[in-house]
Parts: structure tokens; C-alpha cells; sequence
């Protein structure tokens, strides 16, 4: 099994206004400030379902009491099904400020379902566990504005134990542990509005994540004039007044920028995504940019999705001569952006714009025959254009050209293969000297003639030619490394080698064959190493063996003379 992630994210997630601690057996006080919970996807091997309710968390000070409740309501995850994200737990309002040396979790039901798809009686046993909560350094975390983020690790291989009484069903005792980890700010949500202060220059919303039923919390996001904020229709808005007075309880909207100290959201930006139940009906297409026309202001969309609007575009659609292609113009005012970006883009054509790019484009109205006016244009999905170019993925089919340029074959739900930019073979020309890594453990830096066929790699870089023999010029690669599941059967420290057998290789390591059967692997003298006790030695797996062979994971390269070195290694 693998652990479970709940991230408890700080300074900016989990804050408060500056003040001294409410140690001892003093009551806890609190002050205005917001505390997130992310829950990520965690993988095990026995079963096909894991979803856990987290129906409480607390802090507590050292040697006093309990923090209040810092769920709003129980949350309930299937920790298989978040797609190897996180997911948004909960936000709470408010936190109590001071010091704090432990953390206490409570669980309220476990449902599990067997690789096969059947339930799995789960017996519950200890539901709520506590655990110490310090700085790597020692010492408690003092919430006043200088913390360090923190992460709850539930381990799933120490929380289920078969239930020796009952054959086939298992026994639930939670455990986990908590620590400081480093995390990302909140930057960015989705929510729905619950109320707009025109006066105030902001509005309330609750936040809300896709594929998980109701609001994580209340969070106050601050707008002002200068911002990038977008209507459901595409207009943009000068004043903040401008835009709130168009904003209405009920409606969903995306917003970027950052959390302040004070708990209250600083927005640079806000689009709104559903105009609510008596607004205007929005027209929004997934898709490719094909060609794209600069003088004329016009770009071809390969259609992908009809992401809004459907029973107005389908019959407009559906009189084109192909109906997947259309001819979509924009001008110089219409806001064209990164799904990262806080800007609107004007002006950003040139650069944001690209054939091959993905793109969610929005019409306010969709009649004709073409050119159909663009409101908005969305550059995102992980590829938009960037300083080094479109991302584009594959794998190496041939590599006679190193160290000059190697030969690529793209898959066929790549964005340049749907467009039809791409139906051949790429020559990936690496005259341009780009950045070339290895994506495991340090992310070592890679030569040219480390390249090897079958290796699947993320260039970024500028397309051109034509489909059936296009040139990409990169400008960074990024190779993704071979993944196996095995058993590790033998450790020797002095030649910094280990003996797995092979169960199962996730990803190709390069080259002409694959760790297969028995085989010897070296281990990089920097690979990362993670045992379930937190060991990080090639020693710590060594150890473990006393006990019999061990289940692993593991991520490396082939070395291209018939062996593989591990870069990443994790017991399973």
C-alpha cells in the first residue's frame, strides 16, 4: 500500500494575525485568519477504493487543550480517485493563534472495495489518533506569520491490518503522522459566490472542488480597479465596482492571486465561469489552435469539446462543411490569457497564441457561417506557450542524428497530432543548446548521447515545417523516467547495487530491452530513497530484508551498455 496525503499548507494557508502563545492551560484564543486542507491521491495495491471521512482536526498547545474544531463538516475522499491531484479538504475562517506541539485527526468511516470490485468489511478501531507536530529542527510550530507548511501523512499500510477472525475483511486503526513539508500557496480556486459588498470591493465565496460534492469554507477575496476581471460574456471591467455591481450570488467564478496574513484573498484576477440561473447562455469550446493568421486576426479550432452551450452550437456546427473546424477571430481588446497568468494578454499574441496550443475559447454569440468572434481565449491545460515554447510529448524513435538531433514519434492525442501539424516523425533539433534533464530524484542534469530510443520525453520548443517531416526546436527536455514494481531481494552497499525481481515496468527505461526477470540495477550515489519507516539510505533497504524481500517501487534509466541505474526508490 501507499500513504495518504492531507496537506496542512502554511504560511499561507494556515494563518494567523501575530501575538504571543496561549500555552499551558490557558484558553486558546482566536484571531482572523484561514486554515486549508488538501487531500492527494494516495495508490495501494490491495484495493480498487479507499475513501476515508475526515470528520475532525484539532491543534493542541503544549501540555493544554484542544484547539477548536477546524472543520467546517465532514469530508469524504476516495484517495484512488483524486488522479494524483489534491483536492482541496476544507478552509476554515478562522484559526486560533499561539503554539502548538501536536495535531489530533479523527476519522468517521472507512469504505473499501476489493480489486475485483466488491465491498470489503472494514471493522473500525482507533479512529481518532494524535501525533506530535515540530519543526525539523525541534521545538513546536508557533502560528504567527513565520512558520513552515506542514503535511498529514495518513499511512494507509499501518492504519488496515487483516482481520484475523474474519478472513477476507480488515481492521481499520488510524495512524499517520504530521511534519513540516514544503507546499505550494493558495493561488488560484474555483468557487461560488455567497454574497458582493460593492462598497467593500469584495465579495464572499465558498470554494469548491470538481468531483467532490459541496463548499470547502468561506473566503473573502478583495478586487480592485486594475485587476483582470471578466464577465461570463468575455467584456472586461475597468473599476472593481464596474465588475462586482455585474456580479450575482450563485455564480461560479476562477480566481487568482494570493492569501494575505489576514486571511483575506487578494485577487489579480476573476472569470467568471457560469453567469447563474437567470443569466445569458454562454457558448465555450475545447480545442486546438490549427493555423493561426496574425495579419488577419483569425486562427483555426479544432474542436475537442463543447464545454457550454451545446443545444445553440451543435445545429450551427452541424451545417459546416466539418463541423470540427472552425475559423475563430479576435481582435486587439479581446483578452487572451494563460490559464496561470493574471494578465488579459492584450497584446500577447504573438507569444500566448500558437498552432498546436490548447484552448478554451468563449463566444457571446455563435450564428453564421464564420469567422465566429472570440469573447475570450483561455492558453492552458499545461500547454501554453512560454518562454521556451509549446510543451509537446513522446517518445525517441531513433537516434543516429545525436548529438546534433534525434528522431521523435508523438502520440495520437497529442494537441500538434490532432491539429494535423504533426503526421510523421520530428526531428528535435538540439542546436539551440536547450536544458536536458532527467525527471527523477535531483532531476540530474543529461548529454545529448544520453538520449536512448523508446525513452518517452516533454520538449518544449517551436514547431515548424511541414506535418509530415516538422522540425521541433528545443529549448528544454525533460525525460521521464522508466518506472517498475518488484521485489528487492538482495542490497550490496559496497558496490552501491541492488537485485529486484520484476513484477510489472510502468514506463520504458530506453533502450533496446527493459528490466525484466532477476536482474542487478545500480543506484545513483544522489537517488532519492524512502523507506515506510522514513529511512533514506541505500542502508535502510538493506535492513529491511532481515525481515524477508521487499516490495518496491523505483524509477531509473538505462545506461545504454546493457544496464539501468535507479534515481528514485520508495518501499511499496
Amino acid at each position: 500500500m501507499k500513504n495518504a496525503f492531507i496537506h496542512l499548507l502554511a504560511p499561507t494557508l494556515l494563518l494567523v494575525s501575530c501575538g504571543g502563545s496561549g500555552g499551558g492551560e490557558n484558553p486558546i484564543t482566536s484571531a482572523p485568519g484561514a486554515v486549508g486542507f488538501t487531500a492527494q491521491d494516495a495508490g495501494v495495491d490491495t484495493f480498487s477504493k479507499v475513501e476515508i471521512t475526515v470528520s475532525g482536526l484539532q491543534l493542541r498547545e503544549p501540555g493544554g487543550g484542544l484547539s477548536a474544531e477546524l472543520l467546517q463538516a465532514p469530508r469524504t475522499f476516495d484517495f484512488l480517485g483524486l488522479s494524483e491531484k489534491q483536492a482541496l479538504l476544507a478552509l476554515a475562517p478562522d484559526v486560533p493563534q499561539g503554539t502548538y506541539d501536536r495535531l489530533q485527526l479523527t476519522v468517521s468511516a472507512v469504505e473499501v472495495l476489493d480489486l475485483a470490485g466488491l465491498p470489503v468489511v472494514v471493522t473500525l478501531g482507533d479512529v481518532t489518533s494524535e501525533v506530535d507536530l515540530t519543526l525539523a529542527t525541534g521545538g513546536p510550530l508557533t502560528f504567527d506569520g513565520s512558520f513552515s507548511p506542514c503535511a498529514i501523512d495518513i499511512d494507509l499500510d499501518r492504519s488496515f491490518a487483516p482481520n484475523t477472525g474474519s478472513p477476507g475483511d480488515f481492521l481499520f486503526d488510524l495512524a499517520f503522522t504530521a511534519s513540516p513539508t514544503a507546499s505550494d500557496a493558495l493561488d488560484e480556486f474555483r468557487a461560488t459566490v455567497a454574497s458582493v459588498d460593492v462598497a467593500g470591493s469584495r465579495f464572499f465565496a465558498r470554494l469548491i472542488e470538481d468531483g467532490v460534492a459541496g463548499n470547502f469554507g468561506l473566503l473573502e477575496v478583495r478586487v480592485a480597479d486594475g485587476d483582470y476581471l471578466v464577465h461570463d460574456d468575455g467584456r472586461t471591467f475597468a473599476t472593481a465596482a464596474g465588475f462586482l455591481q455585474e456580479l450575482d450570488a450563485g455564480e461560479i467564478v476562477q480566481v487568482s492571486g494570493s492569501l494575505r496574513l489576514n486571511g483575506v484573498f487578494d485577487a489579480s484576477r476573476v472569470i467568471e465561469e457560469d453567469d447563474g440561473p437567470s443569466g445569458s447562455s454562454r457558448i465555450e469550446f475545447e480545442g486546438v489552435v490549427r493555423t493561426l493568421n496574425t495579419g488577419a486576426q483569425t486562427f483555426e479550432l479544432l474542436i475537442l469539446e463543447i464545454e457550454k452551450g451545446g443545444s445553440i452550437a451543435s445545429p450551427i456546427l452541424a451545417a459546416l462543411p466539418n463541423p470540427n473546424l472552425i475559423t475563430v477571430s479576435y481582435s486587439a481588446s479581446t483578452p487572451i490569457f494563460a490559464d496561470d497568468s493574471s494578465s488579459s494578454g492584450t497584446g500577447l499574441v504573438g507569444t500566448t497564441l500558437l498552432p498546436g496550443l490548447e484552448v478554451d475559447v468563449r463566444f457571446a454569440t455563435f450564428s453564421g457561417s464564420g469567422p465566429f468572434e472570440a469573447s475570450s481565449i483561455e492558453v492552458g491545460d499545461g500547454r501554453s506557450g512560454t518562454d521556451d515554447g509549446i510543451e509537446y510529448e513522446g517518445d525517441i524513435s531513433g537516434v543516429t542524428g545525436l548529438p546534433l538531433d534525434f528522431l521523435l514519434i508523438m502520440g495520437s492525442s497529442e494537441p500538434a497530432v490532432l491539429a494535423g501539424l504533426v503526421t510523421g516523425p520530428v526531428t528535435v533539433s538540439l542546436s539551440g543548446g536547450p536544458s536536458l534533464f532527467l525527471d527523477a530524484g535531483p532531476e540530474p542534469s543529461l548529454a545529448a548521447n544520453d538520449l536512448l530510443p523508446n525513452q518517452r520525453l516533454e520538449i518544449y520548443g517551436a514547431l515548424s515545417g511541414s506535418p509530415a517531416s516538422p522540425t521541433l526546436a528545443a529549448t528544454r527536455i525533460k525525460v521521464k523516467p522508466g518506472e517498475l514494481e518488484g521485489t528487492l531481494t538482495a542490497v550490496d552497499l559496497g558496490g552501491s547495487t541492488i537485485t529486484v525481481t520484476v513484477t510489472r515496468v510502468d514506463r520504458h527505461f530506453g533502450g533496446a530491452a527493459n528490466p525484466s526477470g532477476s536482474v542487478t540495477l545500480s543506484v545513483a550515489t544522489t537517488a532519492s530513497l524512502e523507506t515506510d519507516d522514513d529511512g533514506h539510505a541505500l542502508a535502510d533497504f538493506a535492513g529491511l530484508l532481515s525481515g524477508g524481500p521487499v516490495s518496491i517501487k523505483l524509477e531509473g534509466v538505462a545506461d545504454g551498455i546493457g544496464g539501468w541505474t535507479v534515481w528514485e526508490m520508495e518501499q511499496d
